[in-house]
């Protein structure tokens, strides 16, 4: 009987922890009935699934609310994309009211000024090119104005890298900006930094496109396997929009490359759609990576994602970074990184890494006493969500989304990116299903062995 009791239990429980899927309650902001709710990073992880298609909306009574996913008709179906050159000139700061050191000129350039005046649309980035003997990190300021008095910033600090490093040549002359229309640009250089010597400089623009979203930045992660030539990564099944590499030491260089892979299964639904509708917010970073050397060819299942070079150094000019590398949105549950020289070239320990998604928004329709609650189910038996026009009747194309907010308000715990193990497994996917299934029918075997044995040291 005790050993009956044993096997039941131990069956109850593995069918209880595939059954009670992590939820949360919703705290709503405002008169509704529509509300606007976007998805922390952590819960997109939790879903298992790139296309979050387990996600269900609930009211006290259980019953389901209808939904639809933002960004399902709220970018622009069309962008244009275009790249030219812009006049520049040097900005002079005004006069000091108090006299400057001794050896300073009153009338020292401490800036460029670019002409947009005939730029049509916002302004993505600014690509500068600077003059052949550059070697250094020029800190600047990004302002724009529409009439050369009155300025506002746009990015308060950012770095022009141009410099020789054992050998090699480091350069990082983009400046993102995301989005901004303006008749004028001033690049000023910040405390004491010497000019920097363009030479040339193009922007690119883009006309109806939707401002990209800030992204949302997992914490860093450690390669759960490393080799000569290259270390592995495992992510969760989301769309990663961008990766950045931290070396564990300062003053190290290295060219890279990335390479993915993926659950052909998980990814081919997910991946598809999400970068039909973003590949527009970074147009050019998969061009400007072709310019790289090309990496050895990956191996069996791996293909390349992208390639640049990555750096972490400390100069007298002050310190710089690498930026992060952008990617299209697909979905890799492992990332390769290939170092050329080897992985030697990061020093004792290996880098880790961050991974960022775009946020994921949907707009719910309220209906029924709270409180209202948001959790994951089984993805195969998930309901489509509406669109947008179909959830609100109402809306025009354009309108802006709700005003009206649903906030998460966790009370069961979700395992922050950071948290998880370095083997990453993914929730409640198909493939982990099957391993609990599994797991739970060698445990009634493990059991029904024991009992036999008991049975037998009777007799």
């Amino acid at each position: 009987m005790k050993v009956r009791w044993m096997l039941a239990a131990l069956v109850a429980g593995s069918v209880n922890a595939l059954a009670l899927p992590p939820s949360a309650g919703l705290r709503l902001e405002g008169a509704g009935p529509y509300y606007t709710l976007e998805l922390p990073l952590a819960w997109q992880v939790q879903a298992g699934t790139a296309d979050l298609r387990g996600l269900q909306l609930r009211n006290a009574l259980g019953e389901p609310l209808a939904w639809a996913w933002a960004w399902a008709d709220a970018t622009p179906a069309q962008a244009s994309v275009t790249t030219g050159s812009v006049r520049f000139l040097k900005w002079m700061a005004p006069k000091a009211a108090t006299p400057r050191p001794k050896g300073e000129a009153d009338d020292t350039p401490r800036g460029w000024v670019l002409d947009l005046r005939n730029v049509k649309g916002d302004v993505i980035d600014v690509a500068v090119s600077l003059a052949g003997d550059a070697n250094a990190v020029y800190p600047l300021a990004v302002e724009a104005s529409d009439d050369l008095s009155r300025w506002r910033v746009v990015r308060p600090e950012v770095q022009l890298v141009s410099l020789q490093y054992q050998g090699q040549r480091l350069d990082d002359t983009v400046i993102e900006l995301g989005g901004v229309r303006a008749a004028y640009l001033r690049l000023r250089t910040l405390g004491h930094g010497a000019l920097p010597p363009l030479t040339a400089a193009e922007v690119t623009t883009v006309v109806q496109q939707a401002p990209a979203p800030e992204l949302q930045w997992s914490e860093p992660i450690a390669p759960v396997s490393c080799e000569a030539q290259h270390c592995d990564y495992a992510l969760p099944a989301v769309s990663l929009a961008a990766v950045e590499l931290l070396p564990r030491e300062a003053n190290t260089v290295a060219s890279v490359g990335w390479l993915g892979r993926s659950d052909a299964m998980q990814a081919a639904s997910a991946s598809r759609e999400y970068v039909h509708r973003h590949r527009l917010h970074h147009p050019l970073h998969v061009l400007r990576d072709k310019r790289n050397p090309p990496l050895p060819a990956p191996d069996a299942g791996w293909q390349h994602v992208a390639q640049g070079r990555v750096w972490w150094l400390r100069l007298p000019q002050g310190e710089t970074r690498s930026p992060a590398q952008h990617l299209d949105g697909a979905v890799h549950t492992q990332l390769r990184l290939q170092v050329a020289g080897g992985v030697a070239a990061f020093g004792a320990q290996p880098p880790q890494l961050r991974f960022a998604v775009r946020p994921r928004t949907l707009v719910l329709l309220a209906r029924g006493s709270g409180p209202h609650r948001l959790g994951w189910g089984d993805p195969a038996l998930a309901a489509t969500p509406m669109s947008l026009g179909e959830l609100m009747p109402a809306r025009r194309g354009g309108d802006a989304l709700p005003a009206d907010r649903a906030v998460l308000q966790a009370d069961v715990a979700v395992a922050s990116p950071a948290a998880l193990p370095a083997s990453m497994p993914q929730p409640r996917s198909g493939g982990t299903r099957a391993w609990l299934w599994g797991a739970l029918l060698a445990g009634v075997a493990l059991m029904a062995a024991m009992a036999w044995s008991l049975l037998r040291g009777r007799h």
